[in-house]
């Protein structure tokens, strides 16, 4: 049938909008209710009463849905579930009223509550551990957009999800099936072939694979029950990374898990070629998408921005762009809210194996309403080296610093400074921690003793006052006998700042002699006895404004790593003369901060006034 004399689609997706504020306070005051009366509940094993209660929620919205439709199918049989121990009434019916509001919602909007409310009835150890975080449905609206964007032919392409757990991404992939089809067709058996032959999901988890299942299965009742017949099976409860690519994907969307994993040797063997050091689970699904996508397939991934600059990612990186090309990277600004108890910040990454030399950046804010508005950032070029970080802006302003940065050669080795991590991991050494010193101590540097404005202060209050270590079974490589700038590991991207730096005074080695330096703090160290950029100007740099705008540019996660430092374009040594002046005059941290600007060509009022509004 041509497509402009197709009959209305008996399913029309439903344009994302925001809750109404009471059904909103209405579904989070009951889930909040049901899992307090779970968890106050007594029984030998919590996994099977959480199964048993998804289960006794999903059976009656289904019943709900499905009432006065004599063709309906019956739910779909979840797996491992026990018999149902007779609940109290309290808790029955906070499950049979929050199947009554889920039942209120579009479809996708209620598979994501559904997992939702699986999810938050686990216990909070077993969901971080396991990554069970399902994507919201703006994000899952979202990704197909990119993929639409990207010419996905939702009328032939083969999809795959290989993380589909809860099923709202799966299922509004499958929406974009549902509606290319009926427009060729307006067949309702047609629907169901097609997405019977093109779309598949994998996930571990069985209950979440499960309620995936369902949630494609709720999309397709207007054409099961037109056809009478059992919808078809498309969500496979398996490991994904234990499977082996066929190369014949047009599509792979995924939010896969992240969580840090111990890899067993056969499986550090299989994923070398993305592995550095420790391995994050989505970092192994980003490597497995690769084998499974066609020779013109696209990747739309939701997954943590920190592989795009982290050390571990290194590996990861090289491999994504020696078997793909990121040809896009939206960054989400918001740090909270997006997912439930997660703080990373977060992207949206598009990679297709035609090669580009440009990869297009943006950022997105998620508002309180569910709007997703876009700034772009421009074209940006990856670095030459493939395992480097990608330097790319968070904002405007960042865009326009850039510009001058990617023209500067230099970088802290040529200011001549290695960079290492601290030696001393504090719990490993415990027993040899001291609040007073003796014969056979040290003083131990900890991050607190990086002061905010750039001053040295040794402390330990946040270790109950443990300033001293037992340095007799140490190797004396862990003594640090000369002045160096200490810059703290560990920062939060919602601070003022990412970077805090100070010198270790030559005043305080000469009164307490070699030190040792937690792990927490990195270490700037002279390669030579004068380096070309003096301590304390580095100090002053990379605690400017300016220095933490660029710092922002190559860092994604809470870790101010050894890589991403040793990757800021720096400028010419002999560029900060003017300021090594300033610093040893004392000038104002106004002053310091605008010549610092102007070392990338930045407006002197802009400057002017970011400075003030960090003092």
């Amino acid at each position: 049938m041509p497509k402009d004399a197709a009959p209305a689609n008996p399913y029309s997706r439903v344009k994302f909008e925001p809750l109404a504020a009471s059904l909103q306070e209405a579904l989070e005051s009951t889930r909040s209710y049901l899992c307090r009366q779970t968890r106050s509940l007594v029984v030998d094993n919590t996994d099977e009463l959480v199964r048993s209660i998804t289960f006794d929620i999903v059976e009656t919205y289904w019943g709900i849905i499905t009432s006065g439709m004599p063709n309906a199918p019956y739910l779909r049989p979840a797996p491992h579930i026990p018999s149902i121990t007779l609940l109290p009434e309290e808790t029955q019916e906070s499950v049979d009223r929050l199947a009554q509001l889920i039942s209120l919602l579009p479809t996708i909007e209620a598979t994501y509550h559904l997992g939702l409310t699986y999810t938050a009835l686990l216990d909070a150890q077993k969901r971080n551990k396991n990554g069970l975080f399902y994507t919201p449905p703006v994000l899952a609206a979202h990704l197909v957009d990119r993929a639409t964007e990207e010419l996905v032919d939702w009328s032939t392409a083969r999809v795959l999800e290989p993380a589909c757990g809860g099923g709202v991404l799966l299922t509004a992939a499958a929406e974009r099936i549902i509606e290319a089809t009926w427009a060729e067709t307006g067949d309702a058996a047609a629907v169901l072939q097609s997405i019977s032959g093109r779309l598949i999901g994998y996930d571990l988890d069985p209950m979440g694979a499960w309620l995936a299942q369902v949630g494609v299965d709720q999309l397709l009742l207007p054409f099961t029950t037109e056809t009478n017949s059992k919808p078809p099976a498309l969500v496979y409860q398996s490991d994904m990374l234990s499977l082996h690519g066929s190369q014949d994907f047009d599509l792979v969307i995924t939010n896969p898990p992240f969580r840090k994993i111990t890899l067993t040797t056969d499986m550090r063997q299989r994923f070398a070629r993305s592995v550095h050091g420790h391995a994050n689970l989505y970092s192994l699904f980003f490597d497995q998408c690769l084998e499974f996508i066609s020779e013109t397939g696209t990747i739309v991934g939701l997954s943590p921005a920190g592989y795009l600059a982290g050390t571990y990612f290194k590996h990861l990186r090289e491999t994504l762009r020696r078997q793909s090309h990121p040809r896009c990277i939206e960054l989400i600004s918001n740090r909270s809210g997006v997912f439930e108890g997660v703080t990373q910040e977060l992207a949206v990454s598009v990679f297709r194996k035609p090669s580009s030399t440009t990869t297009t950046v943006r950022r997105l804010d998620l508002s309180s309403d569910g709007e997703i508005s876009k700034t772009e950032l421009g074209n940006h070029r990856l670095p030459s080296s493939l395992t480097a970080p990608w330097i790319l802006p968070r904002t405007m302003k960042q865009r326009e610093l850039l510009r001058t940065a990617r023209r500067m050669r230099s970088t802290l080795t040529d200011w001549g400074y290695t960079v290492s991590t601290g030696p001393v991991i504090w719990n490993r050494h415990a027993s040899k921690l001291r609040c007073e010193p003796s014969a056979h101590t040290r003083p131990l540097i900890w991050a607190e003793a990086i002061n905010e404005n750039g001053v040295f202060k040794w402390q330990a209050t946040r270790k109950r006052n443990r300033k001293w270590i037992c340095a007799t079974e140490l190797d004396g490589a862990f003594l640090q006998s000369e002045p160096v700038v200490l810059l703290k590991r560990t920062t939060s991207s919602d601070q003022a700042r990412r970077l805090y730096a100070c010198v270790l005074p030559d005043t305080f080695i000469a009164e307490h002699g070699p030190v040792l330096i937690e792990n927490h703090v990195q270490v700037l160290k002279p390669a030579a006895a004068q380096p070309q950029v003096p301590l304390e100007t580095v100090t002053a740099f990379l605690n400017s404004c300016v220095a933490n705008e660029l710092f922002r540019c190559v860092s994604g996660s809470a870790n101010v790593s050894v890589e991403e430092l040793l990757a800021l374009p720096l400028p010419d040594p002999q560029d900060l003369n003017g300021i090594t002046k300033m610093v040893s005059q004392a000038a104002g941290r106004s002053e310091i901060e605008r010549a610092c600007y102007q070392l990338y060509a930045l407006p002197v009022e802009t400057t002017h006034a970011t400075a003030e509004q960090k003092d």
